[in-house]
């Protein structure tokens, strides 16, 4: 809940995931939330370098850098948090799919409400044959490498409001 209260706007924190992108190689970004769902969800798709199961897993720890190691002139990730705390100050559930080339794809979620119910601190990590019930993963989905981050149970939107209503609030807060 901590990590949720730290101050990013939307786009502050869109921003740190593009940041995230471009350090890892992208040539291409692509922002989307499907209109009409009861439950939105926002999705960050990139052709980043991606990363390997051991990667993924290191890469959703909280505070997974020491800040004193070096770091490529790109890299703008100094304590390894940004990916975390800027998913979570918009949404209970994060979702991070992603391949490395010559890697097989690979998957794993922090699900806010999970932790809560559980009082555990465990990461869902998807084994290949369970990526089919990730049901936000992208058709368009890289073939060599790429990262997705998936944004579910939103709160950076008002909840109860009918689908359209809540399509009009992401697609203004998205084009801010």
């Amino acid at each position: 809940k901590t990590l949720m209260k730290i101050g990013y706007t939307l786009n502050s924190a869109m921003a740190d995931i593009i940041d995230n992108s471009m350090a890892a190689g992208a040539s291409f970004v692509n922002i989307y939330s499907p209109p009409g769902r009861s439950e939105p969800y926002i999705s960050i798709l990139d052709d980043g370098c991606g990363m390997n199961a051991a990667e993924l897993t290191q890469n959703m720890r909280i505070g997974c850098k020491d800040p004193s190691e070096d770091r490529s002139g790109g890299d703008l990730g100094r304590f390894g948090s940004g990916m975390k705390t800027a998913s979570f100050s918009q949404a209970r559930r994060l979702t991070v799919i992603s391949r490395k080339k010559g890697y097989p794809i690979t998957a794993a979620r922090w699900d806010i409400d999970r932790i809560e119910e559980t009082n555990s601190w465990s990461l869902e990590v998807f084994e290949e044959a369970e990526l089919n019930e990730i049901e936000e993963m992208s058709a368009e989905f890289p073939r060599d490498s790429g990262t997705q981050i998936i944004w579910s149970n939103l709160t950076c939107i008002d909840k109860g409001s009918h689908a359209q209503d809540q399509d009009i609030e992401l697609s203004s807060s998205l084009s801010e």
